[in-house]
């Protein structure tokens, strides 16, 4: 939300607000100030996987925050199955390293489902 811009994470009353926020983005149908929420996360990612479904390049770089890639990853792997439960585990346990790599490849398999994850959080390009 706006009203957090700027502000500390040490900051008792933005840290509090961003609370809130977190539990919206796990939570349908709640909306905390403007921030986006849940059903808003899981649209635009839906809508994101469509957009680059439709591009007619064969290989495309997309840059993103971590949280975003993270539901992302979760709407490719869980499809209309996606849940706020699913969405809180992704969201703790897949942990993502700042410049990692990974990769969504398109293919039709008959499944109706034309997303894969073929890698996830590669940083091997830090290696010494």
């Amino acid at each position: 939300p706006t009203s957090v811009d700027g502000a500390l994470h040490s900051d008792p009353v933005a840290s509090e607000k961003w609370d809130k926020w977190e539990e919206a983005l796990v939570t349908p149908g709640l909306k905390f100030e403007d921030g986006e929420n849940y059903d808003e996360l899981i649209q635009r990612a839906n809508g994101a996987l469509k957009l680059l479904g439709e591009r007619q390049e064969k290989t495309m770089t997309l840059v993103t925050h971590g949280y975003f890639l993270r539901t992302m990853m979760g709407v490719v792997l869980c499809g209309e199955h996606m849940t706020p439960e699913i969405q809180k585990r992704i969201q703790l346990h897949a942990t993502t390293e700042n410049t990692a790599i990974t990769v969504f490849i398109q293919d039709d398999r008959g499944d109706g489902l034309n997303w894969r994850l073929w890698s996830f959080n590669d940083y091997a390009h830090f290696a010494e």
